[in-house]
């Protein structure tokens, strides 16, 4: 880290004036893009009256809603004020949880701003420089690489007031901030007061302006109380004149600002320009002249700091992770099925990439469901609902009519997700019908197909009316099939392919069944395979012992909890208060008992054991059931709980415990977008003391061995007890490696309990490896397992798959892997490549022959790509330590 310059007096304060974008948080959605719409317009006509005026549009969102009704004259200012500078747009679409949402969606989430902008302005003459990231107090780590990619090279974080950490962390107020590739924005953050934060003073960084200038000087220029704002919180300050921003210079040069030139947020949730901000600014200059105060943007100042200060400031490389992102992933019905819709649009379109050219219905089909993901990785959730135990005993049931408004905006929040799991369930349905060559209920034959870029092993899945069958693959030797019956007709089968390549087919012949004696077995509360002897505790439902069968080594560390262990807490004492915004509460954790465990059913075959096993926990509030399904394969351990639980008003929280047996120092690998965050080591200061941007996997390992978890589930990891959450800034020293993985709550005052209903499934998978850890390894072990074959009832050849082979290519870099597939229409297709193992490669893709003709490498959707002739069906791409490539193919 390099030292920050001397301090110095703050000379001159850059005001930027926004509305902060709160999709379905304060009211529901269709009010939300009403009011914007209507704040655009105030927009453009301060615009129009005076030239120093300066607006910033926050979100791309916002911008689109309003393109959808403006009139051709609002269109062509819209333009001018753009060009000229009074207007700007920053870089996402929405405001994401950017440790939620995976690498294209990012990619997405910044690129459809920058789209906008074009639909706008017409050409590339103005550019995006600033992502604006509010409420939210964290950033994934590979976001310096996403923005860098597209062109925004700074970011403005205006953290929210609520159980967000990076007001208390100590980093730096303007900071280079570096991605795993190397690649770096500028970071500013204004701060908050930690050594001084008294009751009252707890407001949203992106507010500051208004409540440390606007207020207090209005008071004084209009001789009257507060004014009002979307936030009544914030009107309790009692600060007047050039008290505000005096309070608040004399904290910044206690805290070491680096620079002489201040931006502070003007902006509240929703609401529009603020009367009277310019004649504020006016009279500021004219009585009191130091600091001078003028309206600007984003750009200006980022502009002229780093011309000045920015050799002199400090560079910081990790991950700032936030408890916000608890918002959502503990939302776990209809985020289980946003995650779902992710997968299966990857596999949809890794399949039709395969097939032949894409169609302009695929391209629009594929943008569709990604606009669902776009909105539902949006930082808010549904409508605030503050106190709402106080309300609901008031109103007497939660069912009384004054809920239906909040019932509502959650309800378009789930839909989101809901309407990408049916698109994307009928692009695979669709897919399907075009696709098999066969009569499902008496295949003759089968395809399987393998989704990802990697040759993988796996298990698959189909259904006929066959009772009893066998495959038969090219070398002509049967595999044996486990075939179970699902009613009077249909047949469940079973089965294990070995070797299949990257984006590639096997052909099965269907024949008669051959008899095999099971290789997996279960005995009593004992699974036994080949590899992997599993017993689960009779006594918790957790597995209390996973050994290798050639080593015998144990896997599981029972001192505290078994594995899966279901750990429920009744929560009392969490209450909003003022002071340090809810983070400093005392409260007490009481633990459910496990009142029955019983096993249900277990199952032999020659692929795989399985048991089911019923716990019943009795809580203060009421009794609920968990489901689990254990299933021992070639794969690993699979688990599925299925937890069965009525809602209650009362805070709660619900784990499900992995507690590992290693042999030396310990560490925690934690994928998401493309790459593996080291813990704790790569995370900032402040930052939670749990990952709650997990995608697909966390490895557990020591310098011999690790273990995969898998997750299928959205939920929040939590590494070693469950005590205090989030709400300490400190990391608590963690004695054994157990992951928890936080299933749901609602502790948060602002969740709605209401929708923490239904049956949830939480499905993990865990792989034991007696090997160091490799992150391209697991990278195969997780995706092979969230990804598995595509079967589909015919042989595929006569339309042109090929037999035993890749359909696109391969590559001879196993850390380089493709993390998405995008139809592009007009003949091309777009992969976007990543290395995950951090070393510098250079990766050869060989093209099936004749498939592809040219290919580009594409910075981003609004510069002509410059492409390039394949020769020989050869394509060589180098890559630095965890670099992001979008390469675009044409048939």
């Amino acid at each position: 880290m390099i030292e920050c310059p001397a301090i110095m007096k703050i000379k001159k304060i850059i005001l930027v004036q926004h509305t902060h974008t709160d999709i379905g948080y304060t009211t529901n959605y269709p009010r939300i893009a009403v009011r914007h719409n209507r704040h655009m317009r105030d927009v453009l006509a301060e615009c129009r009256k005076d030239p120093r005026f300066r607006w910033t549009i926050e979100t791309g969102w916002t911008l689109e809603q309003f393109l959808a009704v403006a009139d051709e004259e609002e269109k062509k200012d819209l333009a001018t004020f753009l060009r000229n500078g009074q207007l700007e747009l920053t870089g996402f679409y929405n405001q994401p949880l950017t440790q939620i949402a995976d690498l294209e969606e990012l990619c997405c989430c910044v690129e459809r701003s920058h789209e906008i902008l074009r639909e706008v302005v017409k050409d590339d003459a103005v550019k995006i420089t600033t992502a604006m990231i509010n409420d939210i107090g964290g950033l994934s780590y590979n976001i310096p690489q996403i923005l860098s990619h597209y062109g925004p090279r700074n970011i403005v974080n205006g953290c929210g007031g609520w159980r967000v950490m990076t007001p208390y962390t100590t980093l730096p107020h303007l900071f280079y901030l570096v991605g795993p590739d190397g690649s770096k924005v500028l970071f500013y953050q204004i701060g908050d007061d930690r050594e001084n934060r008294q009751d009252d003073l707890g407001p949203a960084q992106y507010g500051f302006g208004v409540i440390y200038f606007l207020w207090p000087l209005g008071k004084e220029i209009n001789a009257q109380g507060a004014l009002t704002g979307d936030d009544g919180e914030k009107t309790i300050f009692n600060i007047r004149g050039r008290e505000g921003i005096d309070m608040l210079l004399a904290r910044l040069h206690r805290d070491k600002y680096p620079c002489d030139t201040l931006l502070i947020q003007l902006a509240t949730d929703n609401y529009g320009p603020w009367p009277g901000v310019l004649e504020a600014i006016d009279y500021w200059n004219d009585k009191y002249k130091d600091p001078e105060i003028q309206l600007g943007t984003c750009e200006e100042f980022f502009r002229d700091v780093e011309t000045r200060f920015g050799k002199q400031l400090a560079v910081i490389q990790g991950e700032l992770t936030c408890s916000w992102s608890e918002h959502l992933v503990t939302y776990g019905s209809a985020t289980g099925h946003y995650r779902d819709a992710r997968r299966r649009l990857t596999d949809w379109s890794s399949l039709q990439a395969c097939r032949g050219n894409p169609s302009d219905e695929d391209a629009a089909a594929w943008s569709n469901v990604m606009e669902q993901f776009l909105l539902y990785s949006d930082h808010t959730c549904g409508i605030s609902m503050w106190k709402w135990d106080e309300l609901v005993r008031s109103y007497g049931s939660i069912r009384d009519d004054a809920f239906d408004v909040p019932r509502r905006a959650w309800s378009i929040k789930s839909d989101y997700a809901l309407k990408a799991t049916r698109d994307t369930l009928a692009l695979q349905d669709r897919q399907a019908i075009q696709l098999s060559r066969d009569d499902p209920d008496a295949p003759k034959s089968i395809t399987v197909f393998n989704p990802n870029s990697f040759t993988a092993d796996g298990g698959i899945t189909f259904t006929s009316a066959q009772p009893r069958l066998a495959l038969r693959g090219a070398g002509g030797e049967a595999i044996p099939v486990d075939s179970r019956p699902i009613n009077t007709k249909l047949f469940q089968h079973k089965a294990w392919c070995r070797s299949i390549p990257p984006y590639g087919t096997m052909m099965f012949d269907v024949i008669d069944p051959v008899s095999e004696q099971p290789k997996f077995t279960c005995d009593g509360w004992m699974m036994r395979g080949p590899m992997m002897t599993i017993r689960v505790d009779p006594n918790t439902g957790g597995v209390c012992s996973a050994k290798n069968v050639s080593t015998n080594v144990e896997w599981v560390n029972t001192a505290e909890y078994t594995l899966n262990e279901v750990v429920y807490f009744d929560i009392d004492g969490v209450e909003m208060t003022p002071k340090h915004g809810g983070l400093a509460e005392s409260y007490t954790m009481d633990r459910a008992k496990i009142t029955a465990v019983s096993r249900k059913a277990t199952r032999d075959g020659v692929h795989g054991a399985s048991m089911m096993v019923e716990i019943h926990l009795s809580g203060k509030e009421g009794d609920f059931t968990v489901e689990t399904q254990y299933t021992l394969d070639a794969s690993g351990l699979g688990i599925r709980n299925f937890v069965r639980k009525l809602p209650t008003l009362e805070k709660e929280a619900c784990h499900f415990a992995f507690p590992l047996r290693l042999d030396a120092p310990f560490r925690f690998d934690i994928e998401h977008e493309g790459q593996t965050t080291r813990f704790p080591e790569e995370r900032l200061p402040g930052s939670t003391n749990h990952d709650l941007g997990m995608q697909d996997f966390l490895a557990v390992s020591d310098s011999a061995r690790h273990a995969v978890l898998t997750t299928k589930q959205a939920c929040v990891v939590s590494l070693g007890r469950p005590d205090r959450y989030h709400y300490d800034l400190d990391y608590h020293e963690i004695e054994t490696p157990t992951v928890l993985f936080y299933a749901f709550n609602n502790l948060w005052n602002t969740n709605c309990p209401l929708h923490q209903t239904g049956d949830l499934v939480y499905e993990f998978h865990v792989a034991f490896e007696d090997r160091p850890f490799a992150a391209d390894a697991a990278y195969r072990i997780s995706r092979s397992v969230t990804h598995p074959p595509v079967v589909i009832p015919g042989n595929l050849e006569e339309i042109g798959f090929r037999r035993d082979g890749a359909n696109l290519f391969t590559r001879d870099a196993e850390n380089v892997i493709v993390e998405s597939v995008r139809p592009l229409g007009r003949n091309e297709w777009q992969f976007r490549f990543i290395e995950v193992n951090r070393k510098p490669t250079k990766a050869t893709l060989e093209l099936v022959p004749g498939r592809f003709r040219r290919f580009a490498e594409r910075k981003d959707s609004l510069t002509p790509p410059r492409w390039q002739s394949i020769e020989k069906d050869k394509i060589t791409l180098e890559f630095r330590p965890a670099e992001m490539k979008t390469i675009l193919l044409e048939s």
